[in-house]
């Protein structure tokens, strides 16, 4: 589509339905790509937790009466916590209550269908999401000036790439450690009576909610850099005040990461304001060698202007 062509209010919708149709065509190809393939990304969404849960100390079974009499110390078996060597049961409470890894239940009998269609239709979504920008830009771009133009090819790639950085560092760095934050009470709670009783298992759904919000969050984190570059450059809060309050700056960004941390350890939490921080600094860098840059350009052209100005006098 040519860039000096006026289109009529028709047309306009004409190329907005076919750009809609070519995106959500992109969209179900890549879902039903990822449906091929729904074993290795249910997978993928459930592994955490069973990495989560092989770095929990297990059950400790604590001896039977007759154990603690003779001062004998049976190893149990991994089959079944509190059960001794030659078979006999360690601790009665043990031997009713097995240990066993978490797992996900359904919790319906449909939602197991349904979660692997909303996974694999996010996942779709996420492989066409380049196109379906594409689309967009066709669309919108062709009315933009030179400099919003630029703008957003800047900062629409910027912001996507952002965006799966955080949801890889909450997949691959956070997750995990919220995971086995978030299992390790019950499990004292397990060891204190010697048998796994509290099961640590999760609803599907809440998992998946979980998993969709906090990687949400994440992506949405991530954008801070790029939020602080744009302050910066436009100059609704110069370069100069966001450097010179960072200590109430970064105060803030702890106990806003304290409130978006997906666990309510200190760990995780501590991990969170951390992460913000840095990302904040990060920004502040960018910034200052983006408007560094922009001033030295800005100054150079006003030089340039006093010069031919000067020669256009004499």
């Amino acid at each position: 589509m040519r860039e000096d062509h006026e289109m009529t209010f028709g047309e306009h919708l004409e190329e907005l339905r076919r750009r809609v149709v070519y995106a959500l065509v992109a969209i179900l190809l890549a879902a039903v790509l990822a449906g091929v393939f729904y074993k290795q990304v249910m997978g993928f969404v459930f592994q955490p937790v069973l990495a989560a849960w092989q770095r929990i100390e297990p059950v400790t079974p604590q001896p039977g009466p007759a154990e603690s009499a003779t001062g004998s110390n049976p190893t149990p078996v991994a089959t079944a916590v509190g059960t001794s060597a030659t078979g006999t049961s360690a601790n009665p409470l043990a031997a009713a209550f097995p240990q066993l890894p978490p797992r996900i239940i359904i919790g319906s009998p449909f939602y197991g269908i349904l979660a692997i269609i909303l996974v694999t239709t996010v996942v779709g979504v996420f492989i066409a999401s380049p196109w379906v920008a594409y689309q967009v830009w066709a669309f919108v771009g062709v009315g933009l000036r030179p400099k919003e133009r630029r703008f957003v090819k800047v900062y629409g790639p910027a912001s996507f790439l952002l965006f799966v950085a955080g949801g890889a560092a909450f997949y691959f760095v956070v997750l995990p450690v919220a995971l086995r934050a978030l299992m390790m009470p019950l499990n004292s709670v397990n060891e204190f009576l010697g048998a796994a009783v509290v099961d640590s298992s999760f609803i599907l759904e809440d998992y998946l909610k979980f998993i969709a919000w906090m990687t949400l969050i994440f992506g949405l984190c991530f954008q801070t850099p790029l939020v602080i570059l744009f302050l910066a450059r436009t100059e609704i809060v110069p370069i100069e005040t966001l450097a010179r309050k960072q200590k109430i700056i970064i105060f803030a960004l702890l106990i806003i990461g304290a409130f978006l941390a997906p666990g309510a350890d200190p760990i995780s939490c501590t991990i969170m304001g951390i992460l913000l921080i840095m990302l904040y600094e990060l920004g502040i860098l960018v910034a200052w060698i983006s408007v560094r840059r922009a001033r030295k350009r800005k100054a150079a052209e006003d030089a340039d202007d006093d010069r031919h100005a000067d020669d256009d006098i004499f």
